[in-house]
């Protein structure tokens, strides 16, 4: 409860962007709302990932919340992709300007959820982490916001804990994490490793990657901007915002509108060669069907690993480091950096894939031929329990006791529009499994959620209606849906492995999780609100 008992309109779980943004939403609408954060502040992924060389993969200046004029024109961004820092100073503007601190409780921990259909009210458990209180608040809706990229993927190895050096975590990196001149591993080679492994490589005296899989990485291009370009952003940030928004990826990639086959081979190898000095997503915009012709995506493999010949010196690294899996499987890493750094002496490269590790020792990582590598730290880079992970790390119970988190292991994410599961009224998640999501510039796919779930809670205020959620069927073939799409691209096809699939984690159920079309699934919302919320039961 709140003070003396209270019930809230809405409990919020999360103080990173999304839950910024609700929270600010659902006062502006004069509800009683209140967030509640693990984290001693605001930030949230961008608060934990403090890693060497962690930024933000969409450009910064679209990485920005479009709700108040004056607080576009008021900040002002330094790099084409922000680094971790930036981002974190500008959540933080945001909590300060919109004075948001006051209606969250920091350092405190939700465990579990549960719903009271006698009641139509959900009862939300906390532990204060400090004092490890115990404290319960009642709401009529709930929201998590909870984020994508928040719950860690934390491999165990035989014999981790005889370990004598150092062990990180790149998704929860210690301010303290020393690590200049020693002898330092790395495990993982996805997009945090991209990013940290270049700046890892200039502190340490030894650097040892353990690589699984080898990725196709695109330059970042990564460069201060002028005065001139964001100012020029700035004053046209309102047509620019709209024309985003009606975007796939919600994001500006500079989309060629020719299909592949209006290209010769030899025209469509100079688009890609321009992208490729372009940096950043721009190289997945090269012709309209990219995501679902396999043509354009093997010449891309094709040129990229060039370039990887080009730049690795060492023929063992750049055999390691060339891909097998097809380019569309995941989501593509920008780098700096990233291939230059194994031409350094002090720098070594070990296929995981080949020979296995089989346990850590008191000194080291030993594979299973034998060979023993001594370290002073070790740094894993494996990820996240993506998309569910922070969710179902909640114990959260819907109508007649229904688990979430088992439902999700037995099923998969089932969802509906990815903001409501059926089972649970008045339960939303932010960005969602089944939503664009990750699959989208964030931002503008927190704003169009965190607005929807806004208006769902003043339409019920103003019906006095007590219950919304999804009716079954609408739901299975929303999920339906979400996978047929996936499937006419080359995200699912069979072979790939990624997060976005859930295959990073054992025993996930192998599910991909985004809707693909930013634009698409904000008409479809759209239309299911102007029809009276269609596939909802309300009562």
């Amino acid at each position: 409860a709140g003070v003396g008992g209270d019930v809230w309109d809405v409990i919020v779980v999360g103080a990173g962007a999304a839950g910024l943004a609700q929270v600010r939403r659902l006062r502006e609408d004069g509800m009683k709302v209140h967030g509640i954060e693990v984290a001693a502040g605001v930030g949230g992924t961008w608060y934990w990932n403090r890693y060497p060389g962690a930024r933000c993969d969409v450009p910064s200046m679209d990485y920005s919340f479009q709700f108040d004029r004056e607080l576009e024109e008021e900040w002002t961004w330094k790099e084409r992709y922000a680094p971790q820092a930036e981002i974190f100073a500008y959540l933080n503007h945001v909590a300060d300007r919109f004075d948001l601190r006051q209606e969250f409780s920091f350092g405190e921990r939700v465990d579990s959820a549960s719903f009271n259909e006698d009641a139509n009210l959900w009862t939300t458990n906390t532990t204060v982490i400090e004092t490890n209180e115990k404290k319960t608040y009642e709401s009529r809706f709930l929201v998590l916001a909870t984020g994508c990229l928040s719950k860690i993927n934390e491999p165990q190895l035989e014999g981790q804990k005889d370990f004598k050096g150092n062990i990180y975590y790149t998704g929860r990196w210690p301010e303290e994490a020393d690590i200049a001149g020693k002898r330092v591993g790395v495990i993982g080679t996805g997009s945090t490793a991209i990013q940290a492994i270049p700046m890892i490589a200039k502190e340490v005296s030894h650097l040892t990657v353990f690589q699984r899989t080898a990725n196709y990485v695109i330059p970042a291009r990564n460069r201060e901007l002028t005065v001139d370009e964001v100012q020029s952003t700035k004053n046209s940030y309102p047509q620019r915002r709209a024309q985003q928004n009606n975007l796939p990826f919600a994001l500006d990639i500079n989309q060629n509108m020719k299909v592949f086959n209006d290209f010769t081979e030899e025209e469509y190898r100079e688009e890609v060669a321009q992208r490729w000095e372009a940096g950043g997503f721009a190289f997945l915009g090269s012709c309209l069907d990219y995501i679902v012709n396999p043509e354009p995506q093997r010449i891309t493999e094709e040129y990229v690993k060039e370039r990887i010949a080009d730049i690795v010196k060492d023929p063992r690294k750049r055999e390691i480091l060339t891909p097998k899996l097809p380019l569309v499987c995941k989501r593509m890493p920008l780098d700096t950096n990233y291939w230059e750094t194994y031409n350094s002496d002090h720098v070594d490269l070990v296929s995981i894939a080949d020979t296995p590790i089989l346990r850590m020792t008191p000194n080291g990582i030993e594979l299973e031929d034998g060979r023993q590598f001594n370290l002073d730290c070790l740094i894993f880079a494996t990820g996240f329990d993506a998309m569910t992970g922070a969710v179902t790390s909640i114990d959260i119970s819907g109508r007649e006791g229904k688990k979430l988190a088992q439902e999700w292991k037995e099923n998969g994410p089932t969802n509906y529009l990815g903001l409501c599961v059926s089972g649970y009224p008045n339960l939303f998640t932010i960005t969602g499994p089944g939503s664009p999501s990750v699959a989208s510039n964030m931002m503008f796919s927190i704003e169009q959620h965190t607005d929807y779930v806004a208006d769902i809670v003043k339409m019920m205020k103003a019906k006095n209606l007590l219950s919304i959620e999804p009716e079954l069927e609408s739901q299975q073939k929303w999920t339906d849906m979400v996978t047929q799409i996936a499937n006419a691209t080359g995200f699912a096809q069979e072979g790939c492995k990624s997060w976005y699939l859930g295959s990073n984690i054992p025993g996930k159920k192998r599910q991909f999780m985004l809707y693909l079309g930013f634009d698409t699934y904000v008409k479809q919302c759209n239309d299911i609100a102007a029809g009276g919320y269609v596939g909802f039961k309300l009562a």
